[in-house]
């Protein structure tokens, strides 16, 4: 028999006394003294993971690292699941190098040096391959139990936004993803392209652990956060999209949901930022009248084609300027140029169009034609 073969099997002839020396100095890590883990289970793994171990350091077959690699993942799924925590969990995993080098060097005679020398760096290699698993699987798990809860989360937003389910199912789904029950919520939809940019906003929320939640709902990105989270708002305000802010709780979100897609429906990916209801009306007006056949922008263009050459342009510019305060004179203020020049503008308009913009009801169909 050779030195190895006396020692491994001195080993496996003395490693339980080692087990209990083991159990000793675990309990007195974090969440192991707290009882999270019972005396059982933790003798139960140091038997488990010391066997691995030997059987890495003195055949060192690639089933022995497969065996190491089965142990750490097994013991990851036990841990999480009684709430240990990534950093105790690890530092019990080294202890298992500092219980078997000691018991490695009480066994060993002193002719016996050299092949405890050879032994120090294997044992330390097998312990570190073993947390490296176990940190490894951690992160794993950890991954995994966070992509079930999106889902999760996800499918509670979608049957709230999809239905009525009551108040009961309202308070159930705010609990879910993390909102307090009727607390102010800021609605956000966009379709296409610019829902790429809703799934960066979610991005950097998520990396600060905040309640935004992104989901796909009949071919719309919607997004919904708190609106107290300030720095979300603001960058969301940055990006073209349809935005509802102060909803009451998913019950509000959810009445709001319909007018949210139609704005996200007109709105423009050259948008300066967000678009509100007061700023959309009137392309939603417009678009809703064009889907049925009345175009209000048709007669507008027909009569300023009669117009001189280059004079089209300075009316249009001219009306759209006084339709947005309804004064000639902040609107020769703001071109600038003199009253009569906007007056007799507006007044060739109506020559032109047959439409008076002084009066507020062709004015209002100049305002959704040109919305």
């Amino acid at each position: 028999m050779t030195k190895n073969e006396k020692i491994l099997a001195e080993l496996e002839l003395h490693v339980e006394g080692s087990v209990e020396t083991y159990v000793d100095r675990v309990l007195e890590l974090q969440d192991y003294r707290d009882g999270l883990v019972h005396v059982e289970d933790i003798r139960a793994t140091a038997r488990e993971s010391f066997a691995a171990l030997i059987d890495q350091i003195f055949t060192d077959a690639p089933e022995s690292a497969g065996l190491l690699v089965d142990t750490a993942r097994e013991l990851v799924m036990r841990r999480r699941g009684q709430g240990v925590h990534l950093d105790p969990l690890l530092t019990a995993v080294r202890l298992d190098f500092t219980v078997l080098w000691e018991l490695l060097k009480r066994l060993c005679q002193p002719h016996d040096t050299e092949v405890l020398v050879d032994l120090a760096e294997p044992l330390w290699r097998a312990v570190e391959d073993y947390a490296n698993g176990v940190y490894r699987a951690y992160l794993e798990q950890s991954e995994r139990e966070v992509r079930e809860e999106s889902v999760l989360r996800q499918e509670y937003l979608t049957q709230a936004l999809s239905r009525d389910g009551g108040a009961e199912a309202m308070r159930q789904a705010s609990r879910m993803v993390g909102f307090d029950v009727g607390e102010p919520l800021v609605l956000c939809v966009a379709v296409g392209e610019v829902g790429r940019e809703l799934r960066g906003v979610l991005s950097t929320a998520l990396r600060s652990a905040l309640p935004v939640h992104l989901v796909n709902f009949e071919g719309y990105a919607v997004l919904i956060f708190p609106a107290r989270l300030d720095d979300v708002r603001d960058r969301v305000s940055r990006v073209p999209c349809a935005v509802l802010d102060n909803l009451v709780g998913l019950e509000g979100v959810r009445s709001k949901l319909r007018l949210a897609q139609r704005i996200a429906e007109v709105v423009a990916v050259d948008d300066a930022g967000a678009v509100t209801p007061e700023r959309a009306w009137p392309r939603v007006a417009r678009h809703g009248l064009e889907s049925i056949g009345l175009d209000l922008a048709e007669q507008i263009e027909a009569g300023l084609r009669r117009a001189r050459r280059g004079e089209a342009a300075r009316i249009a510019m001219t009306v759209r300027q006084y339709l947005s305060s309804g004064s000639v004179a902040e609107a020769a203020v703001a071109i600038p140029c003199h009253r009569n020049t906007v007056q007799n503008h507006l007044n060739r308009f109506r020559e032109l169009t047959g439409i008076d913009p002084g009066i507020p009801e062709q004015a209002a169909q100049l305002v959704i034609a040109w919305g």
